[in-house]
């Protein structure tokens, strides 16, 4: 009986798509940033490389927003690439009251066609929760290249590791990397990255992962970096 009410109120919220893996910071849209970006309705921070063609679009993890991740942008643009940091539909200046996956890929893929029409080469890069966001938009556009870094092989895998529930239903398929490179488009390098001290989201996971792809005839590069989850020690000259 207990298993199935927890595997039901698992259920219950992933079909209602509320924000149940999310911890968004709201800021005012009064307040003004210099690197504020808007395409339309999307929001991101945008830090231009002047010299560079290529453009690495961020796709960040379950909290904060944009405006944390200026240690991205920074260490990006240092390795001589722009940075474009999207922000998700009820984070930052996006505000609206639930977040979904559909609502991100949405939003993304209005990004995504607005820099391609801007920059010869387009790089994804996954943080944490958004890895399956990354990779579905691998499902639908083709990049050269995917960095995914300390992110869990899907969200249903990530509540059963903690639980030991199995999940049906809308749980099951979103956020879900397992299932979104099955239709991997293209040939991209992948760079998968993961702290063995990962306290959140475990090694494990991105293991998993890498083992999938190959088993799918992508080939990708797994490798172990040090640090914390929310603070990993990322190898920037081994992926840019």
């Amino acid at each position: 009986m207990e298993i199935y009410m927890i595997r039901s109120f698992f259920q219950y919220l992933g079909a209602k798509k509320t924000n149940l893996y999310f911890y968004p910071d709201i800021v005012s849209a009064n307040k003004i940033h210099l690197n504020d970006y808007w395409i339309k309705n999307v929001h991101g921070l945008y830090y231009p490389n002047k010299e560079s063609q290529s453009i690495v679009i961020v796709c960040h993890g379950n909290a904060g927003s944009v405006y944390n991740r200026r240690h991205l942008s920074a260490a990006i643009n240092d390795m001589g690439h722009s940075c474009y940091l999207l922000e998700y539909p009820g984070f930052g200046k996006t505000h609206q009251q639930t977040i979904s996956e559909e609502q991100i890929i949405k939003s993304a893929l209005t990004a995504i066609k607005h820099w391609d029409r801007k920059y010869q080469n387009l790089i994804l890069y996954g943080e944490s929760i958004g890895c399956t966001i990354a990779t579905k938009l691998a499902s639908i556009y083709s990049f050269p290249k995917i960095i995914l870094q300390s992110g869990p092989c899907s969200i249903s895998d990530m509540i059963y590791h903690f639980t030991s529930v199995p999940l049906l239903g809308y749980v099951e398929y979103c956020f879900n990397s397992e299932e979104n490179i099955k239709e991997l488009k293209g040939e991209p390098k992948i760079y998968i990255l993961h702290s063995k001290t990962d306290e959140i989201v475990p090694y494990e996971q991105s293991l998993k992962l890498s083992e999938l792809l190959r088993a799918s005839g992508k080939t990708n590069s797994l490798i172990k970096i040090k640090g914390s989850h929310n603070a990993p020690r990322i190898p920037w000259g081994r992926i840019l």
